[in-house]
């Protein structure tokens, strides 16, 4: 725990900005009805192993019925943020196993400024938004002594519209990105603790059709922006009611 801490203080002083992130969305594995799961959570997100965003978050989760469940999602890093909301079905067949699946939308965006260090050096400044339907399954574990596991499988289209413009250059005309990309976005994550409160680690990675492409560009010259983050590790607390 303090050493988690630790590197995310490092990268609060080192981190550049992206448009979209790894979420570090709460895996509540629902197996009763009028279950509430609250979930707070910080993360750090790389793009190449540089920090890109550091962000905090919370996730509220309810079971309704005896299928039925919701879930709602915000977090926020400074220069970017991101909410979610999804009705859901459960599945709780035996003392373990646990299955989710959620259909939702979210929405986010991004609005950075950088300063130029030097008279020779160019500022640049990007902002938008994005939307992104989609679809997650969650599978895992519950019970397993002061353990529960998880792993989380979503897929969606990732629809943004961001203009992006580096100053001290010719026009200083902005360049505009709308490209539909279809995104994959896996998450593990572990609890541990007592029924009511646990410790959290997840671990979330993102695939984008098209910005994974190497002939699309992820980044500036100088490497101090980027369209997207790659990877992002999250500890926090989820408390159960």
């Amino acid at each position: 725990m303090k050493r988690t801490l630790v590197i995310i203080g490092a990268a609060l002083a080192l981190a550049s900005c992206s448009i979209y992130h790894p979420q570090t969305v709460d895996i509540p594995l629902l197996e009763a009805p009028g279950e509430t799961r609250v979930d707070a959570a910080a993360g750090v997100s790389t793009f190449l192993f540089m920090p890109t965003a550091v962000t905090v978050g919370a996730t509220a989760t309810h079971s309704f019925g005896r299928w039925l469940g919701g879930q709602v999602h915000a977090n926020y890093g400074g220069e970017n943020y991101y909410l979610q909301a999804a009705p859901g079905a459960y599945w709780a067949p035996g003392d373990h196993f646990r299955m989710e699946g959620y259909l939702g939308v979210g929405y986010g965006g991004a609005n950075y400024k950088s300063t130029a260090s030097d008279s020779t050096s160019s500022s640049y400044e990007y902002n938008g938004t994005f939307t992104l339907p989609y679809m997650q399954l969650n599978l895992g574990w519950r019970h397993v002594g002061p353990f529960e596991f998880a792993l989380g499988l979503k897929f969606g289209a990732f629809l943004p519209d961001y203009t992006y413009i580096k100053h001290n250059e010719s026009g200083d005309a902005p360049s505009r990105y709308t490209t539909a990309n279809a995104l994959f976005e896996p998450q593990l994550q572990v609890r541990v603790g007592s029924e009511r409160v646990k410790y959290t680690l997840r671990m979330s990675v993102v695939g984008l059709s098209d910005l994974n492409n190497s002939n699309t560009n992820n980044s500036n010259s100088d490497g101090s922006h980027f369209i997207y983050s790659q990877f992002t590790l999250s500890n926090g607390v989820v408390f159960s009611f």
